[in-house]
């Protein structure tokens, strides 16, 4: 296969070194991502920018630019003539659940790629605050790998992504695997004002994290329970009317 990783936490960013390492045996790699962090950018492509392609090692990029226009450039500069067969974005480093995924840089790449007609993968590491000393990359890393060798990528609805979060357990841990709607998470908007020693007032933007509303069969609610949460987000907006298929997937996903 050919395969394009791209993601939205950097080049650098562990997850995406995970997704490099497992893959290569899998497929054809090229890796494009942002130079910098771009987290919760949301699908901000860069017209009026001019974006540099940077090679950093052996099929390795890196651009000045969002996490779509890392999707945008690696089309143009080397699948022009071919689209790759599968685009995976990631792993992000934490969960994209509920309403996440309309700021999620990490979606927006694989969106853009199926907004392209290319099947594609955005999958994410759901972390807890107290996770920050063991966080389990090579987990999802394995389970994509997986999710490409049972042939589950090549089922992915034309114009839809395939939306994966991993709880942040060891593989043998894992509950399983579940098809999921979209769920809700609670944020508590925070604005933080600050002023900067010549006087001048700036702010942050940020929000406190405060649970999931329940929701039977949600994202949120499978990952709580450290299943392997799987939603199939369709980019043109049209009804679902492919369950029979993401049962499939499901069904032939397996990592044992």
């Amino acid at each position: 296969m050919r395969i394009l990783i791209t993601n939205d936490d950097g080049i650098n960013a562990p997850g995406i070194k995970a997704l490099e390492d497992e893959l290569s045996s899998v497929g054809d790699i090229i890796t494009v991502a942002p130079r910098y962090e771009m987290s919760s950018t949301g699908h901000g492509i860069s017209l009026l920018k001019e974006l540099l392609l940077e090679e950093c090692g052996e099929n390795r990029y890196a651009v000045n630019g969002y996490p779509a226009d890392c999707t945008l450039l690696a089309l143009e500069a080397f699948y022009k003539d071919s689209f790759p067969d599968l685009v995976v974005s990631g792993i992000n480093n934490g969960a994209n659940l509920g309403q996440d995924r309309y700021y999620s840089g990490t979606v927006a790449a694989a969106r853009e790629a199926a907004l392209h007609g290319i099947p594609s993968v955005a999958v994410s590491l759901a972390l807890n605050y107290s996770d920050e000393d063991q966080k389990h990359f090579l987990s999802a890393a394995k389970l994509i790998k997986a999710f490409i060798e049972s042939g589950c990528s090549r089922k992915i609805a034309h114009h839809t992504l395939a939306n994966i979060n991993v709880p942040n357990l060891p593989i043998e841990k894992l509950s399983g695997a579940k098809l999921t709607e979209v769920g809700k998470r609670i944020y508590i908007p925070e604005l933080k004002k600050r002023i900067c020693d010549k006087g001048n007032i700036y702010y942050f933007i940020g929000g406190n994290y405060r649970g999931d509303e329940i929701i039977e069969g949600s994202d949120c609610e499978a990952v709580s329970e450290n299943f392997v949460s799987l939603s199939c987000l369709d980019v043109m907006n049209r009804e679902e009317g492919h369950r029979d298929i993401y049962d499939e997937m499901i069904e032939l996903w397996s990592w044992d």
